[in-house]
């Protein structure tokens, strides 16, 4: 099936409807499509074309936006990626992207020369449109492509689950190279909404949401947390969507009590986004849920793991059983509610980032006076899960906690560096080795 290019489609119905508020700048839908088509052009001077990626090393902005419309205009294929990765991190994942063409500043884009190119009014709703990295099975970095009906399917069961008014303002304070701030974006174009972007800081975001008229945004624990703490005003919205990792139940009783309309969700970048979601106003009534699965998805679980299928999921991820296989553990209700039981993996989630312990680890055996590290989450009532790591420094070596954390932040993206480092003489291992991180404790240094 043929899908008709969704900011063109929204630009042709209401070209003076507001768009985009980003960095200072207001643009309509007539005014977004004609940035977009003009960048396309340019990109297309640089040699961006139909089915080719195209790596976006970029920071969040109003241009970043135009970016990715302007790359689906091509048919191109955009691969958002972190720009606060280490030098070692980025250039493995432009080579597992296989991008052709890297773009680490706007500059590149609009400074060159524009040059004629088809321009894709419709594509094929199985036509690749991005790829996306998360963490792996075995915590290595993993692209995972998603095709214009993942996005348009996760679309329609996302505003059937919530609802869309033609007046919503959706804040976007998540990184545009996770599906999460992604799908913000486009899931606005395709319904006609504005976008609000802005960078997250909790006075800034609460500022916005009074004066910019914001009805909905999406979170994760730290940034619900933060804003409650800050006094902003989230009983103005009619949604926030609450992700990105188990969030304390403490956290969600406060949030209500202080009218806040949050819909606890459970989502996945291998389903372009939201997978279930309890709708605003029933995470009293079902404590601990992330509600329902959303049209057309559907949930099972086998021997306790989550399993999901749908026309939402990335087609290269399902198995031949015809199910996704997310890695994570639950349980469904008899009402057909998720409740999220852990990460599969002994993966880490802090502040709504995935992060892989063996990378971690890898990066501190790295250090000369390290023998062996050992890397787990802890409950942290800040970041949801904070990491932490026991070191055993080799014999008669030496070094402390803050060398070794700035060893790992040459290394690592920010939010992967330990909160905290300690020191023991042994890890704890299995008669085969194998390294047991729940038995792993730190001792004050």
């Amino acid at each position: 099936m043929k899908l008709e290019n969704w900011l063109f489609a929204s630009a042709a119905a209401a070209p003076e409807r507001l768009a985009l508020i980003a960095g200072g700048e207001r643009l309509t839908y007539s005014q977004l499509e004609h940035r977009a088509a003009s960048a396309a052009r340019r990109l297309a001077g640089l040699g961006a074309g139909r089915g080719k990626r195209v790596a976006l090393v970029l920071e969040g902005s109003a241009e970043y936006v135009v970016l990715l419309h302007a790359l689906t205009k091509l048919g191109a294929v955009a691969v958002p990626i972190d720009p606060r990765l280490a030098g070692g991190e980025l250039d493995s994942r432009l080579e597992l992207a296989e991008a052709a063409l890297v773009i680490r500043a706007v500059e590149e884009v609009s400074d060159a020369a524009e040059r004629e190119a088809p321009l894709e009014p419709r594509v094929d709703q199985d036509f690749p449109h991005c790829v996306i990295f998360t963490s792996g099975t075995g915590g290595s970095a993993r692209p995972v492509e998603l095709s214009y009906g993942n996005h348009v399917w996760s679309a329609l069961g996302s505003a059937v689950r919530i609802g869309v008014d033609a007046r919503d303002r959706w804040l976007c304070c998540l990184p545009l190279h996770h599906i999460g701030g992604l799908a913000i974006v486009l899931r606005s174009a395709i319904y006609g909404t504005a976008v609000v972007l802005e960078r997250f800081e909790a006075g800034a975001i609460g500022s916005l949401i009074r004066s910019e008229g914001v009805t909905l945004i999406s979170l994760v624990g730290t940034m619900l947390a933060r804003l409650l703490d800050a006094g902003a005003e989230l009983d103005r919205l009619r949604c926030a969507l609450l992700g990105g990792g188990p969030v304390q139940q403490g956290l969600i009783e406060r949030a209500l009590a202080s009218g806040v309309p949050i819909a606890p969700t459970y989502g996945l970048t291998e389903a372009a986004s939201q997978v279930t979601t309890l709708a605003p106003g029933e995470a009293g009534r079902k404590p601990g849920s992330a509600g329902t699965p959303i049209l057309p998805a559907e949930v099972r679980i086998s021997d306790g793991a989550i399993l999901v299928r749908g026309p939402n999921v990335a087609a290269g991820q399902i198995g031949p059983d015809g199910w996704l296989r997310t890695g994570d553990r639950g349980r469904v209700d008899a009402d057909g509610h998720l409740y999220v039981i852990g990460r599969g993996d002994e993966m880490i989630v802090t502040g709504g980032e995935n992060v892989s312990p063996e990378e971690i680890e890898q990066a501190l055996s790295e250090h000369p006076a390290v023998t062996e590290a050992g890397v787990v989450g802890r409950e942290d009532p800040e970041w949801g899960e904070a990491v932490v790591a026991a070191v055993v420094l080799k014999e008669g070596a030496s070094a402390s906690e803050p060398e070794l954390r700035e060893f790992c932040r040459e290394r690592l993206a920010t939010y992967k560096v330990p909160k905290r480092i300690g020191f023991v003489e042994r890890l704890p291992r299995d008669a085969q080795g194998k390294l047991r991180r729940k038995e792993i404790s730190l001792p004050r240094n």
